[in-house]
């Protein structure tokens, strides 16, 4: 896996950590990514705990900009 690839999984695990506001998040069990293609954009669809959620990215120049939504 990619160097990049997995800073963007980072920055989504991130992304849903933040969205939950409450901390006590087991990022390897609660965070559920599937596998997935890199793209310079996209939405992944990823489980928190039971929760459906919409994870948006965006590739600028080097970086990931992340937002979860329901």
């Amino acid at each position: 896996m990619s160097k990049e690839k997995c800073t963007l999984i980072w920055s989504i695990k991130e992304s849903v950590f933040k969205y939950h506001k409450i901390g006590n998040v087991d990022f390897k069990k609660d965070i559920y990514i599937p596998e997935f293609t890199e793209k310079g954009k996209g939405i992944l669809e990823v489980r928190f705990k039971t929760e459906l959620l919409k994870a948006n990215y965006f590739k600028i120049e080097n970086q990931f900009l992340v937002y979860v939504c329901k």
